[in-house]
């Protein structure tokens, strides 16, 4: 049944069929979670849109009768002014009304029939810090209904957006919940990968000390988390922990800014594998670039000297020629990798694809105001797929260990085992004795069996006779002292068994043991007539601590017994 169990494990349609399983409940799972969101859409998902008939006025110059989701114009810098006006319509019927305004990098003041009623980020602003983007959700009063509403924007930053995002008016309750639903896919590929990158971490981090082959691995964590935290931030899912703008925007900017050094960290082995020393100095070169302008960004904008917004250009750029170089150096790799290889490197192609994608989706976005993709999360479900990778080959790898692990073991027992009874050969009983010999505090005790008339057995009856004869002697020693100690066979008849005991009373007891053993296993099958003699020395009868000597002794009395024996049948015939 064993084997059977065995074959089945190593059976590839097996491991396929277990893989697959594992991957269908992962989307099964996924499925869930995505129901679990969407359950209450329908109610969540009402609400009234405030995008058409807006007249806009950016820098004095006039846009009558907008509608905002078609609306584009050249991206704003630090200092515009935007007047946007329009009457609110007459018929939205919620119990508590949220007005959800997505902010970039300005100042609001909104006035209801010219009275203001919301103003935010002027007091950061005139201290030259951050305002922050992402979305607002506005406290608005049923009483505004057909009045005139006006949301003036003071710019803070150069390049800032180039399109507005749609306004909308909804249930306060199911505000969140629309927000969560609506980016349900990036809060579950941010939260994954936050998660898994924490835990990898944990459980990496100790390894490192012990093997540098873990700092891969320990950099694929630190990218995996500022990824999940760029993702949450970005696509505005931290709203729910009600975090300023401002300091949403400082972590989205950090973990972006943060997440190449990792990446490249990553690479590392991927460009010394090619032996090309002007890779190998363009790799150091982009790593010091990218880490010098990092430190410097962070400085400037902790002492709100430059602020993030304005540097991040100049990454994209920096990302742009990372991910070109790096492309590269993957697909050198893959023309000389081996198939393992081959799968990481087409993993970590797919992240600079995903990755490429998004700083595309950004690009357009901000500075040309289009959206040429709608979606969303595609670099954190680069990683995941690259994380599925590593997880697959993790798989491959523990099996393929537990297996050669196996093999090794079934070598050991073979070498160390003797073939006719099972039990330890003289190999294995040498090795044993030589490490108690090496352990001075030991207490031990020998006993050498010799099986009689073997001889005889096999001139009478032949070999399978004299086999069998040794077969059973084996059992019944081991069956006696294998709990106490090891048995084994030294070769021909000749037996032994070492006990970590040395208490004279104890092995008389299990001497008894063994003779009444013999004397039933005679009673079973009395053609056998199985006859053994057996010496023992205990440890603590030779007076300098050598184990041969002790083995001698045990042997010695073991022909004096067999003597005694033999002496014994002489007389009964």
């Amino acid at each position: 049944m064993k084997k059977y169990f065995e074959q089945l494990a190593n059976n590839k349609y097996i491991k396929s069929f277990l893989m697959f399983y594992v991957l269908f409940s992962v989307f099964i799972v996924l499925y869930l979670a995505d129901r679990l969101i969407c359950k209450d859409l329908e109610n969540v998902s009402k609400k009234v849109l405030l995008d058409d008939n807006w007249n806009i006025v950016i820098n004095g110059e006039q846009y009558d009768n907008v509608d905002l989701s078609s609306f584009r114009f050249d991206a704003v810098n630090k200092g515009d002014y935007i007047i946007m006006t329009r009457t609110l319509p007459n018929d939205w019927a919620f119990n508590k009304t949220a007005m959800c305004l997505h902010i970039r990098q300005t100042t609001v003041d909104i006035f209801v029939d010219d009275k203001i009623i919301y103003q935010y980020g002027h007091e950061r602003y005139s201290i030259d810090k951050t305002v922050g983007s992402g979305i607002q959700l506005i406290n608005f009063s049923n009483e505004y209904q057909g009045k005139n509403i006006k949301i003036v924007l003071h710019v803070t930053e150069n390049r800032a957006f180039s399109k507005f995002d749609s306004i909308w008016l909804s249930e306060w309750n199911n505000s969140y919940k629309f927000i969560l639903t609506e980016n349900r896919l990036p809060l579950l590929l941010g939260c994954f990968l936050i998660v898994f990158g924490v835990a990898v971490i944990f459980i990496i981090i100790f390894g490192v000390s012990f093997s540098r082959k873990y700092i891969s691995v320990l950099c694929l964590s630190a990218f995996s988390i500022c990824m999940g935290l760029w993702t949450l931030c970005y696509h505005n899912v931290t709203i729910i922990f009600s975090i300023p703008l401002y300091s949403v925007s400082l972590m989205e900017y950090m973990a972006l800014l943060l997440s190449p050094i990792p990446i490249i960290g990553y690479m590392h082995g991927y460009v010394k594998q090619l032996h090309k020393r002007s890779l190998t100095t363009f790799y150091y070169a982009l790593f010091i670039v990218q880490f010098v302008l990092t430190v410097i960004t962070i400085i400037l904008h902790t002492n709100d000297i430059v602020h993030c917004a304005a540097m991040l250009i100049y990454f994209q750029l920096l990302f742009t020629l990372h991910a070109i170089f790096f492309t590269y150096i993957l697909h050198q790799n893959l023309k000389h990798s081996i198939k393992k290889n081959k799968l990481y490197s087409f993993g970590l192609l797919i992240i600079l694809g995903s990755i490429v994608y998004e700083l595309l989706y950004y690009s357009f976005n901000r500075y040309l105001g289009y959206n040429i993709f709608n979606l969303k999360g595609i670099s954190s479900l680069g990683i995941i797929i690259f994380v599925g990778i590593l997880i697959l080959d993790l798989y491959y790898d523990i099996t393929s260990k537990m297996m050669e692990e196996h093999e090794k073991a079934l070598l050991i027992k073979r070498a160390y085992t003797d073939d006719l009874t099972q039990i330890n050969n003289r190999g294995y009983c040498t090795e044993y004795m030589n490490n108690l010999q090496a352990d001075e505090y030991s207490a031990y005790t020998i006993i050498t069996f010799d099986l009689n008339g073997l001889k005889q057995a096999n001139d009478t009856f032949g070999h399978s006779r004299g086999d069998l004869l040794i077969q059973t002697a084996a059992k019944v020693i081991s069956d006696a002292f294998s709990n106490s100690g090891i048995v084994g066979r030294m070769g021909g008849d000749e037996f032994i068994s070492i006990l970590k005991i040395n208490d004279k009373n104890q092995i008389e007891a299990l001497i008894n043991s063994f003779n009444k053993l013999i004397e039933v296993t005679n009673s079973e099958n009395s053609e056998l007539n199985l006859s053994i003699s057996y010496g023992y020395a205990t440890s603590d009868e030779v007076t300098e601590r050598n184990i041969e000597k002790v083995y001698q002794l045990a042997d010695d009395r073991m022909y004096e017994c067999k003597k005694g024996m033999k002496k014994c049948i002489k007389q009964t015939n």
